[in-house]
């Protein structure tokens, strides 16, 4: 990878929301006048490595933040710095969305809505950026494509931490003996619809479903495919998110020891992002989640503040196995006035932007609170240090 990529993640991302933004016309003017942006140089993490580039949107769904998210995609495809585009959404089901960006068959808005789990089908930006790949794929040969990838489980059910039936059908695809595929597809099927069903799930049951589990990886043949040993690989995750579901949920709030569960399915994605970085072929890894998921801290404040501890976020373990491998920019918003003891990140850092703007944060962050509030979903927020991100994306248009 060429030194000088991550300085310039910034200005494309704000360029790029720029572009989505025709009634502004100098917005890249004022970017350019953003006094936070001259220095990005500054931020270059010189190194040749591989690395996980992960861009957090502070809303799912913002397609504005999509539409710049996939003109990023298309420039770093355009310059062959990225072999993967990973995104939050379901392995199984995300195995549609890759056949289609390599050339199969099928419709984007078709192929988004059965591919894309937690409704993100929906978004029209969504199959905008599978026909973008698919476009920068077809005149490439076979072998220097760009994939696209899901790295999180395939969950439902109270709190979303139920397993469902998606990863077990992708594994047993690579189970040879009928009657075996059978019956652990009947097994399984009885297995996860009291997590679905019902709040109450006893340790029996979530047993029964790790016994499965194990099962299912013993009948694997040597010859499984690499899509059927993730998918079993994410059935034993989804089982170690099932063993943990909070004991007593009431509806309307979060369980206290709902952190359990929560930063178990983030270590999951970690787990699969590395994977994936793993066979990048020495290019890297760009990632795509909730700014939640991204950031290098855990998850204090907001809806998290109840917790007996606080989760630990996707980025916290990437950071952890990669330091300066693991570059972030999250999207914040201005945080709402929950809490004005903690001073707001874009009160603290001076973001005055007449348009989208990427502020990096090493010094501009060097002479305030440790503790800042960044604001998420519209109306939540969380409590973050300066080692959350690299780099935060902030668009006053939405706040």
């Amino acid at each position: 990878m060429k030194s000088w990529m991550i300085g310039r993640i910034g200005p494309m991302i704000a360029a790029a929301l720029s572009d989505a933004a025709p009634k502004a016309p100098s917005l890249a003017a004022d970017i350019q006048r953003e006094p936070a942006t001259i220095t990005l140089d500054t931020f270059v993490v010189r190194s040749t490595q591989p690395q996980i580039l992960a861009l957090g949107e502070a809303s799912h769904g913002n397609e504005d933040v999509l539409r710049a998210r996939n003109r990023l995609i298309r420039r770093l495809a355009n310059q062959r710095l990225i072999r993967w585009v990973a995104l939050e959404t379901g392995y199984a089901e995300a195995r549609l969305l890759d056949r289609f960006v390599r050339g199969g068959v099928g419709e984007a808005e078709d192929v988004a809505k059965h591919g894309f789990t937690s409704g993100f089908g929906a978004f029209s930006e969504n199959a905008a950026l599978l026909r973008d790949l698919r476009a920068v794929n077809l005149v490439r040969p076979k072998g220097d494509r760009i994939g696209i990838i899901g790295i999180d489980l395939s969950l439902g059910g109270p709190l979303d931490s139920a397993p469902t039936m998606a990863p077990v059908r992708c594994a047993l695809e690579a189970v040879t003996n009928p009657a075996r595929r059978e019956a652990l597809r009947t097994a399984f099927e009885e297995a996860v619809k009291p997590g679905l069903a019902t709040i109450a799930v006893t340790g029996e049951q979530k047993a029964g479903f790790h016994a499965l589990a194990r099962r299912l990886q013993a009948v694997l043949p040597p010859t499984a495919s690499r899509e059927a040993q993730t998918c079993a690989r994410i059935v034993e995750q989804s089982a170690a998110v099932f063993d943990s579901m909070p004991r007593v949920i009431t509806p309307g709030s979060i369980p206290t020891d709902a952190w359990i569960s929560i930063s178990r399915r983030d270590k999951a994605m970690a787990a699969n992002a590395l994977d994936i970085l793993r066979r990048s072929g020495g290019k890297s890894l760009l990632l795509f989640a909730h700014t939640s998921h991204v950031l290098k801290v855990p998850r204090r404040g907001g809806q998290w503040a109840t917790q007996q501890r606080p989760p630990r976020s996707m980025g916290e373990f990437l950071h952890q196995h990669l330091g300066k491998l693991y570059f972030v920019l999250a999207q914040v918003e201005r945080a709402p006035a929950k809490d004005a003891s903690v001073p707001d990140l874009i009160t603290t850092m001076k973001i005055h932007c007449a348009g989208p703007c990427v502020v990096p944060t090493t010094t501009q962050l060097e002479h305030s609170p440790a503790i800042v509030r960044v604001g998420i979903n519209g109306n939540d927020e969380q409590l973050i240090d300066r080692s959350a991100a690299d780099e935060f994306l902030f668009d006053p248009r939405g706040n």
